[in-house]
């Protein structure tokens, strides 16, 4: 899941826009507009030379003018990668290494995919089912188990929330697919014996070449 809110796109920017200057028109004066609005007043008195007792050290306006250069002299922190990874650099040396860095982007849900050792194929990370497995989760949880003992996730819930079905010769092979939200330990996939990469959703189909497959993960694989 993403790390940061994503950026707003048109409309949601549009309408953001909108729901603000209601508020607004709809809102009470804040303590900082009274201010100002005193700061006038006083100023129009002193111009008539009605108020010549109160001193005022920081106007509203003077107020304004501090904060603006405090707030342009921040700096703040990258939304789109950690600070602690280089996109650009790596993007140049390595482009898988960089697919292989969950932080390298921060506002978008990204999608873990394997391959076995000297294959070309591109999956969701999957295991047949055993005898000893109590139920399709038990088998979802060794998938995950077998990549690394460290790599730990949230499953969401107890029933699959796709099947893919595949024919080989004479038989039907069924996938079953459970959603989980990563949770720690993506660093221990460099031990895994798996290839992998960490991609968004629109780069599916640039990894998936099975077009059956690819449709139905767009089936149950949410980009929000």
């Amino acid at each position: 899941m993403p790390v940061i809110t994503c950026d707003m796109n048109d409309l949601e920017n549009r309408y953001s826009n909108l729901i603000n200057e209601i508020n607004v028109r709809r809102s009470l004066l804040s303590n900082h507009e009274l201010r100002h609005l005193r700061d006038i007043e006083r100023a129009k008195k002193k111009k008539d030379k009605q108020d010549d007792q109160e001193l005022v050290i920081e106007t509203a306006v003077d107020y304004e003018d501090k904060q603006l250069k405090q707030f342009k002299s921040f700096e703040f922190a990258n939304r789109k990668t950690s600070a602690e990874f280089d996109k650009a650099n790596v993007e140049k040396e390595n482009k898988k290494l960089l697919l292989q860095n969950i932080d390298y982007i921060l506002d978008k849900k990204l999608i873990l995919l394997v391959s076995e050792p000297n294959s070309s194929v591109w999956q969701l990370p999957k295991v047949e089912l055993a005898s000893e497995d109590l139920s399709l989760r038990k088998t979802a949880e060794r998938a995950v188990q077998g990549l690394s003992e460290k790599f730990e996730v949230d499953y969401m819930g107890n029933a699959p929330v796709g099947v893919f079905k595949s024919k080989k010769e004479s038989l039907i092979e069924k996938q079953y697919f459970f959603k989980a939200q990563y949770k720690s330990g993506a660093q221990h996939l460099a031990s895994s014996k798996f290839d992998f990469v960490w991609i968004r959703k629109d780069e599916l189909k640039d990894f998936i070449k099975n077009k059956d497959y690819l449709a139905c993960l767009n089936n149950f694989i949410l980009d929000f």
